[in-house]
């Protein structure tokens, strides 16, 4: 996966990595339940804004929780480019389930 791979070196910029995916997620969740505020998903793809728009909260805590475990796994000096990978399986797989 040429993802993971452009991020093996960069183990030191991960924490900036899951604090900008966490921030997306949180906008697209902020959009779910707050309909005043869903001019937030408009740079999102249309199947993000789906799952922005359609999912339940445990789609939203299922990738909160892939990010907690992914800088848990770091800390504790698993392969960094299996964390990458595994956390980008479980946000592929989600964005596949709400493609439109």
């Amino acid at each position: 996966m040429s993802i993971s791979s452009a991020w093996k070196d960069r183990k030191g910029e991960s924490d900036r990595l899951f604090e900008i995916i966490e921030s997306l997620i949180r906008n697209l969740m902020e959009a779910r339940f707050y309909p005043d505020r869903s001019e937030r998903i408009s740079m999102f793809s249309a199947s993000w804004q789906n799952f922005s728009l359609n999912a339940g909260t445990e789609r939203f805590t299922l990738i909160l929780d892939a990010i907690s475990d992914a800088r848990r796994q770091i800390r504790f000096n698993v392969n960094f480019q299996a964390v990458i990978e595994h956390f980008l399986f479980i946000l592929m797989g989600e964005g596949n389930l709400w493609s439109v």
